[in-house]
C-alpha cells in the first residue's frame, strides 16, 4: 500500500484552488454566466466542478498511487466533506467512500490497461 502524506487542510486548499480554476474556465467557455459565483451554484453544478477539479489533481499524481492500493480515496473523501463548511452545503457531508471510488475507477482502469500493455515498454 502506498501512503500519500498530505494533511487534509493542504488537500482542501489544493482542491479549492483547482475548483476556482475550473469555475473560471467554465465562465470563459460560456458554460456559466459571467456574474455567477460558486456560492450561487446549485449543488449538482458545484459537485460537478468539484469532481472535475479532483480528477485534475489525481492526474498529477504518480501512476503507482492510482493503480496500487493507497489512501487516496480517504484523502478525497475528507476533502469533499470539508467543503460542506467552506461552501455551506450540507450535501457534501453525505459524500461516500463508494462514490469516491466510483469516481476513481475509470482512471484506475485506464492506467491499469496502459501498464499491462507491452507496446510502450519498447519505446
Amino acid at each position: 500500500m502506498i501512503e500519500i502524506k498530505i494533511t487534509t487542510d493542504a488537500a482542501v486548499n489544493l482542491l479549492i484552488e483547482r475548483i476556482n480554476y475550473e469555475h473560471k474556465l467554465r465562465i470563459r467557455n460560456n458554460m456559466l454566466s459571467k456574474d455567477c459565483r460558486l456560492e450561487d451554484l446549485k449543488f449538482e453544478e458545484l459537485s460537478a466542478i468539484m469532481e472535475t477539479a479532483a480528477i485534475d489533481l489525481v492526474f498529477l499524481l504518480p501512476v503507482e498511487a492510482l493503480i496500487q492500493k493507497s489512501n487516496l480515496p480517504d484523502i478525497l473523501l475528507k476533502s469533499f466533506r470539508s467543503l460542506s463548511k467552506i461552501y455551506k452545503r450540507e450535501e457534501f457531508e453525505y459524500y461516500t467512500l463508494r462514490k469516491v471510488n466510483s469516481l476513481l475507477k475509470p482512471i484506475r482502469e485506464a492506467f491499469s490497461i496502459l501498464i499491462n500493455e507491452e507496446d510502450y515498454k519498447y519505446n
